[in-house]
C-alpha cells in the first residue's frame, strides 16, 4: 500500500482531523488502524514526518502517551485523494470516500463539487468544434445502447436520458404529443 493511501486510511480512522490538534494515540492503535506491524508503523510515521504531513511525539515510559498532530490541510489532502481516485478510474473507492460517515460537511461539499464537475452533462471544446458529453459513473459496460434491445432497467433509464422518441404519451391529457416529430398528427388510439 502506498504512503498516500495509508495516510488516507489513518485519517478516516481518527476521531479528530483538525490540523494542529495533538491527539493521544499509540503505536498499537495505529498498527490496528493501518493493518500493519508496529515496526512498519514507526517507519511510516517517520516518512510522514519527513513529508510534513504530521508530527509524531512518542510517549516514553509508563503514563506518558504518544501524540500525533496533523500538520497538512486535511481538506486539500482528501480532495487531492478523491481526484486521484477518479483519475485512476477507482469510482467505487471514490464513492466510498465521498460517503464516509466521519467526513466533515465542508470536505464532503468540496468533494461533491469535484464529483459534479467530473460527471454529468458537460460541454468540451475540441480542436475544431464544441462537443456535448454525458459522463455516467458506471462499473459495468452497457450490454446495449439500442433502445429496441434494452432489457435492464438501469440501461433503460440511461437511454431515456440520452434518446428521444418520435412521440411521447402525455398521461395528463391522455394523448400523444410530438417529441422529435415536427409534422403530422398524433392520435390517442
Amino acid at each position: 500500500m502506498k504512503s498516500h493511501e495509508h495516510f488516507l486510511q489513518m485519517l478516516l480512522g481518527l476521531p479528530e482531523w483538525e490540523p494542529g490538534l495533538a491527539q493521544r494515540i499509540g503505536i498499537k492503535e495505529l498498527s490496528e488502524l493501518l493493518c500493519c506491524t508496529p515496526r512498519n508503523v514507526k517507519l511510516i510515521l517517520r516518512k510522514w514526518e519527513k513529508e510534513g504531513l504530521l508530527k509524531w511525539q512518542p510517549g516514553v515510559g509508563r503514563g506518558h502517551h504518544s501524540t500525533l498532530t496533523i500538520l497538512c490541510d486535511v481538506g486539500q489532502f482528501l480532495s487531492d485523494s478523491f481526484q486521484q481516485l477518479l483519475a485512476e478510474g477507482s469510482i467505487r473507492e471514490a464513492v466510498e470516500l465521498l460517503q464516509h460517515k466521519s467526513l466533515p460537511v465542508n470536505v464532503k461539499l468540496r468533494l461533491q463539487e469535484v464529483w459534479n464537475a467530473q460527471f454529468g452533462f458537460v460541454a468540451e471544446e475540441g480542436e475544431a468544434r464544441r462537443q456535448d458529453v454525458l459522463r455516467i459513473p458506471r462499473e459495468r459496460a452497457f450490454s446495449t445502447v439500442d433502445p429496441a434491445f434494452v432489457a435492464v432497467s438501469a440501461e433503460s433509464h440511461f437511454i431515456q436520458q440520452i434518446c428521444h422518441t418520435l412521440i411521447i404519451f402525455d398521461p395528463a391529457t391522455q394523448s400523444f404529443r410530438p417529441q422529435l416529430a415536427t409534422r403530422g398528427k398524433a392520435t390517442g388510439r
